[in-house]
């Protein structure tokens, strides 16, 4: 629980700045634009605390994505001189684990989405049987399909929309190539990294009560390092957005 004690102080330290005080106290959509070392984690994790003292009611909560497990730690270290810690009102972690914790892992025995109660995480070498595997289904011949791999990486990850023409438009044989490694992942009962966000967006792109059950619980969404998480957060954050970049 936040201590609203700790909360003034916090933002009293933010008047000499209006800008950062301003975005902390915001309850709407928010980007938050500055260079290293100006206070952009402060204000953050001043309005996270400023949400859950002043906005979001118990026992409702706020979510915090960030980009690295190392960032994670940061946060939580920040937030904790604030009186808050990890718990059901304020999740902070990655991209993926939100997608794993909070999507896929409750909803996914919900919905058909080709995932057994018992799905796990793909090893290394899982991943890599799975890559070999569908190479050889879809493409063939002799070249590495490791290397070919690669190339279908970076599509599976910008092409997160698969309803749109370029996904199959562009390069079909690697969509080919992604599907059927995905297939054979699921036909072994896992996922894989990659899979998280991806399977989470999915999931409440095309189940709107998913959607509507996260917002439920989390209104507020900050984002921090937003330029590296856009394309996702963008599509499938809850309604309201604090982002820091």
């Amino acid at each position: 629980m936040s201590d609203p004690r700790r909360l003034v102080g916090a933002l009293k330290e933010l008047e000499g700045n209006p800008e950062q005080l301003a975005a902390a106290r915001e309850t709407g959509h928010c980007v938050v634009l500055a260079g290293p070392g100006s206070g952009k984690t402060k204000t953050l994790t001043t309005a996270m605390a400023r949400a859950l003292v002043e906005h979001v009611v118990d026992p409702r909560g706020v979510a915090c994505i960030t980009y690295s497990n190392e960032c994670v730690a940061e946060l939580e270290a920040r937030l904790s001189t604030l009186g808050i810690g990890p718990g059901n009102r304020a999740f902070i972690g990655t991209v993926h684990g939100f997608a794993l914790s909070q999507v896929i892992s409750p909803y996914a025995r919900c919905v058909p989405v080709g995932l057994p109660a018992d799905f796990k995480v793909a090893t290394r070498a899982q991943s890599r049987a799975a890559v070999e595997a569908a190479h050889a289904a879809v493409i063939g011949g002799a070249e590495d399909p490791h290397r070919r791999w690669q190339f279908a990486v970076e599509k599976r990850r910008r092409d997160v929309d698969r309803s749109r023409p370029e996904w199959r438009g562009q390069n079909p044989e690697l969509a080919n190539f992604i599907e059927a490694y995905e297939a054979e992942l699921r036909n072994r009962g896992l996922i894989d990294y990659d899979d998280m966000p991806l399977l989470a967006y999915r999931m409440i792109k095309e189940y709107g009560w998913i959607g509507d059950a996260i917002r439920a619980r989390f209104p507020v969404l900050f984002v921090d390092e937003y330029q590296d998480l856009a394309r996702l957060i963008r599509q499938s954050a809850p309604e309201r957005l604090a982002s820091v970049v």
